[in-house]
């Protein structure tokens, strides 16, 4: 894994929450939530709630998931353009103590990019 696999992993994943916005925001008002992410070895989600439509929003998202082989030109310009943002301003935009922080957790973490190898990635993606 490099750099760029991973950032297209970060952005398929936010493609894929993207598409769901609407869905989500309806799961939210019941009570229930997800999350997916990128992590050492494979993808993650993350399903929580008190609610007997857990199960349902389980079986959503995950359809969701192999429904999104390609992601939309304009889901990715739009999770392109908020990462861009994001990435940017990690690594302009911090105060001194967060920068070191977030090298010092680089540094620990042999499975971390760093966020201008991130960047890099990101922008060589069209």
């Amino acid at each position: 894994a490099d750099a760029a696999g991973f950032t297209r992993c970060q952005l398929w994943c936010a493609s894929v929450e993207e598409e769901l916005n609407e869905f989500a925001y309806d799961a939210a008002q019941a009570g229930l939530s997800y999350s997916l992410d990128v992590v050492p070895g494979g993808l993650q989600l993350f399903v929580s709630g008190f609610s007997d439509k857990l199960p349902t929003l389980l079986e959503i998202v995950a359809r969701k998931m192999r429904e999104v082989s390609e992601v939309k030109p304009g889901t990715f310009a739009i999770v392109r353009d908020r990462a861009e943002r994001d990435l940017q301003n990690l690594a302009l935009k911090q105060r001194p103590c967060d920068l070191a922080a977030r090298k010092a957790r680089e540094l620990q973490h042999s499975l971390t990019f760093t966020v201008e190898d991130r960047r890099a990635a990101l922008q060589a993606m069209n």
